[in-house]
């Protein structure tokens, strides 16, 4: 694959030079349009090269995560693996098929990192239905969105709510309307303030996500602290039921405030 982009980036050399060559000599006409058209077909084709490059990166990154790492580093390592499939995406726009591939590996990563499941369920339905418009029915990756987006639909049934659950939040009335306060917080504020406020008791040496103006930076840290905070990682053995409602809360609000970016 590297071969190809760079023999595609020698091919795309000369045509250059001819075009440059009209620009300063209009008398040269006499194969411009061919060599127009190469050169729109080998910069797709080079487009093209650098999406499944940017796929294969992501694919190599994922398959090097094991359980031995800490969260973050798995975090750290899946949020590199998205940035190089939604590079993947940007450059591929042109190619439907290669768009569509790219969308199903940002949707499983989005159903990996974020508690809510909505995001990656539209990730899935997107690639679905420019499948069917575009008849690519036939291809693995539009078969593989369609399992993955019926599995999705069946989470989607309501689970039956712990029966102390109402209890609960009447004794968490004070932390909740703490959490509440907070809705209108700064990006930069928030973070600290649930840190402060509700350390986290099921993980250890978790650091709190740096934040920043930079829209990325912020997705970033949302994204690390549902994760930090998913009510499915809680031993309720060990921390209790109550602890567990709370984490709930804790990512409800996380999840809209990333949803609202």
């Amino acid at each position: 694959l590297k071969s190809a982009i760079y023999l595609l980036g020698e091919i795309k050399q000369p045509l250059e030079h001819a075009l440059f060559l009209n620009n300063v000599e209009p008398g040269v006409q006499s194969d411009l349009n061919q060599v127009a058209d190469m050169f729109q077909l080998v910069e797709r084709y080079s487009e093209n090269a650098n999406a499944l490059q940017e796929i294969s990166l992501a694919v190599e990154i994922l398959e090097n995560i094991d359980d031995a790492m800490d969260i973050d580093e798995k975090i750290n390592t899946q949020l590199i693996a998205l940035d190089h499939v939604i590079e993947a995406k940007n450059v591929s726009k042109d190619d439907m098929k290669l768009f569509c591939k790219a969308k199903v590996y940002e949707g499983k990563l989005y159903q990996s990192l974020l508690p809510s499941k909505e995001k990656a369920k539209n990730c899935f339905k997107e690639v679905i239905d420019i499948a069917i418009s575009q008849n690519y029915t036939n291809t693995i990756w539009f078969r593989e969105a369609s399992q993955l987006f019926q599995t999705l639909k069946k989470e989607e049934v309501v689970e039956e709510p712990p029966k102390n659950k109402d209890a609960y939040l009447k004794e968490l009335e004070k932390e909740l309307l703490l959490l509440s306060d907070a809705k209108n917080m700064s990006d930069e504020d928030f973070v600290p303030f649930l840190f402060k406020n509700f350390p986290l008791k099921h993980k250890e040496n978790v650091k709190m996500p740096s934040i920043s103006q930079t829209l990325a930076v912020i997705k970033k840290a949302y994204i690390k602290l549902s994760a930090y905070y998913h009510p499915d990682s809680v031993d309720t053995d060990k921390h209790g039921e109550k602890y567990k409602v709370l984490c709930e809360e804790i990512v409800k609000q996380v999840n809209k405030r990333y949803q609202d970016l």
